[in-house]
């Protein structure tokens, strides 16, 4: 069995950062305590222990972050359903730190303690 830090020197990230709009951010990541349909392999699934979510305009940073409690399969989609505990704000918000506000798309993989360093996302960086 890897451990948490072998998988982590391996280049494998155990927190996901999910994009969400904010009418999704209230409704599905704070409501429902869960984020679906997302597409992950089997490494990230064993790997992934924490889930995060930057909040697009109008406020356009990651502001919290969950542990994950299960990770399920969602419909016959070959996609999955992460369903995790209370979200935990961060101490502070982690924007572009750029004029122009580069956004994420998608998702991106890091680890929780760059996450909770970092003050700009170009600090996430290069994304694991």
């Amino acid at each position: 069995m890897t451990s948490k830090t072998n998988r982590s020197a391996a280049g494998v990230g155990d927190t996901i950062i999910i994009a969400a709009l904010d009418e999704s951010f209230h409704k599905v990541f704070l409501g429902e305590r869960c984020w679906y349909p997302i597409r992950l392999g089997d490494e990230r699934k064993k790997a992934i222990k924490w889930i995060a979510v930057y909040r697009g305009q109008p406020v356009s940073a990651i502001t919290c972050y969950a542990r994950i409690e299960s990770i399920d399969k969602y419909l016959e989609t070959g996609r999955y359903k992460i369903v995790f505990g209370e979200p935990l704000d961060l101490d502070h918000a982690i924007g572009s730190g750029m004029p122009n506000n580069q956004a994420i798309q998608g998702h991106r993989y890091t680890t929780l303690a760059k996450l909770k360093l970092a003050r700009v996302l170009d600090d996430l960086k290069p994304w694991d």
